[in-house]
């Protein structure tokens, strides 16, 4: 239950049976670990359960982690020469949102007509004087 509770929104609490011999440092081990990977902090305290069974309280206050879409395309080429050129493929769902109300005409299409994205990284060095003054506002 720890990843969920560092996953989840919020404060989290979840009372859990006392160490035996079979969970010896499990919590621990599992907490520690979690806190880690996600970067949140747990509380482990010590209290009394039902029939004052030895239990410990786990506290988290979560990431609030939200398995937002993102961009799934591939980079199909990488192309050098005053700059660095990236030829990506398209995320038809993820970009279906912006590009509908866009004509299909003016859409860029590589050479098996498929959709596709050129993006051009230029070193500072590749502008004019004017062009970067322009730039820098």
């Amino acid at each position: 239950l720890v990843i969920y509770m560092a996953l989840a929104g919020g404060r989290s609490s979840v009372l859990c049976n006392g160490r035996t011999s079979i969970s010896s440092l499990h919590l621990e081990t599992a907490t520690e670990l979690t806190a880690r990977i996600a970067g949140v902090e747990f509380a482990l305290t010590p209290c009394t359960g039902a029939g004052g069974a030895p239990c410990t309280r786990v506290e988290c206050t979560g990431l609030a982690w939200r398995n937002e879409k993102r961009w799934c395309g591939n980079v199909l080429a990488l192309e050098m020469d005053k700059g660095l050129v990236f030829n990506l493929t398209c995320d038809k769902d993820w970009e279906r949102e912006c590009l509908e109300p866009l004509s299909q005409e003016g859409m860029v299409r590589n050479g098996h007509g498929e959709r596709c994205r050129h993006v051009t990284l230029l070193p500072p060095r590749a502008f004019t004087p004017d062009a970067r003054r322009a730039c820098e506002t």
